[in-house]
This record gives C-alpha cells, structure tokens and sequence, in this order.
C-alpha cells in the first residue's frame, strides 16, 4: 500500500472515529433524557411501546485494589504480571 493510500485510510479512519463519536454523544444524551424522565415519574421500570425501560439502583461489589496495596504492598507485589501489548494512536 502506497502512502497516498494510506493517507486516504487514515483520513477516512478520523472522519468515520468522529462521527461515531458525535453519535456517541447523541445517544447519550437521548439516554439521560429517558433517565430524568423516569426519575421525574418516581419510577424504575416502564413498558414503552413494545420495549421494557429499566433505571434501577444495582449493588456492586469492587475491588478496592488502592487500600489492598497500602495495606499489603508485598503480597500486592507478587501478584503484579506485566503484559506486553500493542497501543494504535493518531496524531
């Protein structure tokens, strides 16, 4: 592949990454729109046409990984496994 084709790839990589980030964005906020509906109606699950829109509080348990390390550093240590991996950028 010639640099001018590559080049046209690239362009047409951002376009397309812009794009689906302006949609992104879009979506998002027709999905808070729904959210502060639903909130506004003081409910956590409504049947809207044939779709079922569901907001509810959810319990999830996490690792605190950060007071894991303060506590136990050497035993946080061990554990450590450093992985090789390829990063793709644009600038």
């Amino acid at each position: 592949m010639s640099i001018p084709e590559l080049n046209i790839l690239v362009h047409d990589f951002l376009e397309l990454d812009a794009e689906i980030r302006q949609q992104q964005l879009v979506a998002e906020n027709l999905k808070n729109q729904i959210k502060e509906e639903m909130e506004a109606r003081g409910v956590d699950e409504i049947a809207v046409g044939e779709h079922i829109v569901r907001y509810k509080d959810v319990l999830t348990s996490v690792f605190n990984k950060t007071a894991f390390k303060a506590k136990y550093e050497e035993l946080y240590a061990m554990f450590l496994k450093q992985i090789q991996s390829k990063k793709f950028s644009i600038s």
